[in-house]
């Protein structure tokens, strides 16, 4: 956009010091369709100056709104997140209790066919 923007006043520069010639005789009337085309130019440039400006302003408030989206996704999800690490962090903690007790099952059952005095059985209850 700033090198439109230099290149349209540097055209309305041209244009300006084309006017300055009065005295051209039979190239007058190319001289003033140069002129006039020049000044068109410029301005055509200025215009794209314009909207390029006007659609970088777009796509510089949808970036915007796209980060402000992808953070209140992710607040809205981090509740979600917590909950589901909270279960499989006390879904792991199950399955250990679950393993340890179905141990000390086999070891109580195995003192029991051992003849082990109910002492040695409460021992590996506890």
């Amino acid at each position: 956009a700033t090198i439109e923007e230099a290149y349209s006043r540097s055209m309305t520069k041209l244009a300006k010091s084309a006017s300055n010639y009065s005295q051209l005789g039979t190239f007058a009337p190319v001289w003033d369709v140069f002129k006039t085309s020049t000044e068109k130019l410029a301005n055509c440039h200025l215009d794209l100056v314009r909207k390029l400006q006007e659609l970088i302003k777009e796509v510089q408030k949808y970036g915007e709104e796209q980060v402000k989206a992808h953070k209140k996704t992710k607040e809205e999800v981090a509740g979600t997140l917590e909950a589901v690490q909270t279960i499989q962090s006390i879904t792991q903690a199950l399955q250990k209790s679950k393993e340890n007790y179905n141990a000390k099952c086999v070891e109580q059952e195995r003192l029991k066919k051992e003849g082990a005095t109910q002492r040695e059985i409460e021992k590996v209850i506890v």
